[in-house]
This record gives structure tokens, C-alpha cells and sequence, in this order.
């Protein structure tokens, strides 16, 4: 089994774009306030695009962890899972280090730097 993987931040408060007003004046815009964030993880199938992903409140470890949790639940019946990711810190922390022992059949291949476009679940 080979997954493409990485995060996504979700911007919960709307981005303000460009607005037309008559010279001299000036619209006032109500913002809902500070901008929320939400984190999705997510892995797409090399070979039939199903997307297996979780969310969490922080980009961290445990978001990674999660995931990998997620993919072994999902792929219950491969053998190996092949996880192609960026180099991202938390992709090589000591929880995901842990973790990727205790599940034990799943591999992460890293891609160079600066290279996005070799990974798939980048276009989503």
C-alpha cells in the first residue's frame, strides 16, 4: 500500500478581499473577530485516490500520530504501508518515531526538499 501525505491549515475566519467604494469614502468591514484555525491531516491512495485523513486543534505530532493510527486502522490487511511525505519537523519527532515502532508496518520515504510537485496529495 503507498499513500501520499501531509497537512493542511483551515482558515476559519473569512479572508477580506478587494472592494470597490466611491473616492472620499471608506467601508467599514466587521471581522468576526480573532482567526480560528483548524488542522487536518490527511493520506491519498497512490493507486484508487481514497483520501484517509483526521483533524486536530494543533499542527503537531500528535496530529501525525493520529493519522498513522488511521491509516492502520484503514489498511488493516496490507502487509507494509508506504507513507511518501515531506520533511516536516513533526513527521520525524520522537512521538511519531514511537509511534511508527509500535505499528510497525508502516515506512515513510521522505521527498527532497522543495519538491511539492512529486506529491500527489499536494493538487488536493
Amino acid at each position: 500500500m503507498v499513500v501520499y501525505e501531509d497537512e493542511v491549515d483551515i482558515h476559519l475566519n473569512p479572508k477580506i478581499g478587494l472592494d470597490w467604494m466611491h473616492r472620499g469614502h471608506q467601508r467599514e468591514v466587521v471581522t468576526p473577530g480573532k482567526n480560528q484555525k483548524a488542522y487536518i491531516a490527511g493520506a491519498l491512495n497512490a493507486r484508487d485516490g481514497t483520501l484517509v485523513w483526521t483533524g486536530a486543534d494543533q499542527k503537531n505530532s500528535l496530529l501525525f500520530v493520529q493519522l498513522l493510527s488511521e491509516l492502520a486502522k484503514h489498511y488493516a490487511d496490507a502487509k507494509h504501508i508506504h507513507v511518501i511525505l515531506d520533511n516536516y519537523g513533526i513527521h520525524s519527532s520522537h512521538e511519531a518515531r514511537r509511534a511508527l515502532r509500535q505499528l510497525g508496518r508502516i515506512q515513510l520515504h521522505f521527498l527532497p526538499p522543495y519538491s511539492p510537485d512529486h506529491n500527489r496529495i499536494e493538487h488536493l
